[in-house]
């Protein structure tokens, strides 16, 4: 005997009530490896992570650093490398960094201004790390969150290695991909999502604080690409955060 129409769709109604519902939380955080991301149409396209990478983002914190916060989301870790005198206690960035590091997401030395290390003086870059160093300690502290201690030579000016890691106990980070996305103030997206679908597994990628950035982190999701922030037990298992900057162009 066939089936109505009627029996058709109470058995498919039965079916869909069966079924377990995945739920909001799930879906915005890309909880159990998946992503979800808005698709072309509106709808959502969801991939489970097929990669996870370290993505890096230098010179903030600027004002764009909060958008960029807010693109990452609960999907994606980041580690921010900071410049000390943009973020002086009780300034606004002082107070940003402290936000990224309550959700979650790493911040590491990237000195005081932004000088040529390899040309500064031993005093001058022990002035300039440790300035930053102790912002970055009273921020990990009042976060109430573990200090992995990592540091990034600005302009990959590379100078005081040993005075660096032996006075201050920092990791020297380098990256493994660099999107140069300094050359158009970040707006060329297209250029730095390319290079990120074509990094290795937990590679480093580098890029820097800019609007464009958080367009680039909203996009993640959709090609199945998931970021870690650095530290203990995260590119250290895999011997990349103590690598010199790659590649030097």
């Amino acid at each position: 005997m066939g089936f109505s129409r009627r029996d058709f769709l109470a058995g498919a109604a039965a079916l869909l009530a069966d079924m377990p519902a995945r739920s909001l939380e799930a879906r915005i955080s890309g909880l159990s490896g998946e992503a979800s991301q808005s698709g072309p149409f509106g709808q959502d396209t969801e991939l489970a992570a097929a990669k996870s990478i370290y993505l890096t983002v230098d010179d903030g914190p600027k004002a764009s650093m909060g958008s960029i916060l807010d693109a990452a989301g609960d999907a994606h870790m980041l580690t921010f490398f900071l410049i000390g005198e943009q973020m002086t206690k009780g300034s606004p960035g002082y107070d940003m960094a402290l936000r990224a590091l309550r959700r979650g997401h790493a911040i590491g030395n990237h000195s005081y201004s932004h000088p040529f290390l390899a040309k500064a003086s031993a005093n001058k870059a022990r002035m300039e790390i440790k300035q930053t160093d102790d912002i970055i300690a009273s921020l990990y502290n009042e976060a109430g969150r573990h200090n992995p201690k990592l540091f990034r030579f600005p302009y990959r000016s590379i100078g005081h290695e040993g005075m660096i890691r032996r006075e201050f106990g920092l990791q020297i980070v380098g990256w493994d991909y660099d999107t140069s996305d300094y050359r158009s103030e970040g707006r060329n997206t297209g250029k730095s999502m390319g290079i990120i679908r074509g990094a290795q597994e937990h590679a480093i990628v580098l890029m820097h604080d800019y609007p464009g950035t958080a367009t680039v982190i909203r996009q993640l999701g959709a090609y199945g690409i998931a970021s870690q922030a650095l530290g203990p037990g995260g590119a250290a298992q895999y011997g990349l955060n103590v690598r010199h900057p790659v590649p030097f162009c």
